[in-house]
């Protein structure tokens, strides 16, 4: 609910899934949680299995003033997944 309070209607968010989920024993925290929750609060998100696939996304939907925020823990790709998208700019 805290998230979706700081969401403004321009704003346009894509969610990953959370990294190494699979990799926990008995997770039961998904970044579809996040999105069902903002949706109840009429936020919009968009969901994607993978970091690397918005890179095929923001680049397209991008305009000059826009601010891209690319982040996330632990994942190691994500610096990587962030100079990709500057590039394709």
């Amino acid at each position: 609910e805290a998230f979706s309070k700081n969401i403004r209607p321009q704003d346009h968010l894509i969610l990953a899934e959370i990294y190494r989920r699979f990799s926990v024993p008995d997770a039961d925290v998904s970044s579809k949680d996040v999105i069902a929750g903002c949706e109840k609060n009429g936020v919009k998100l968009e969901f994607t299995e993978n970091p690397e696939d918005t890179l095929n996304i923001f680049p397209q939907m991008a305009k000059e003033g826009d601010v891209i925020l690319v982040f996330g823990a632990r994942n190691p790709d994500i610096p990587l997944i962030a100079r990709k998208m500057f590039e394709k700019l």
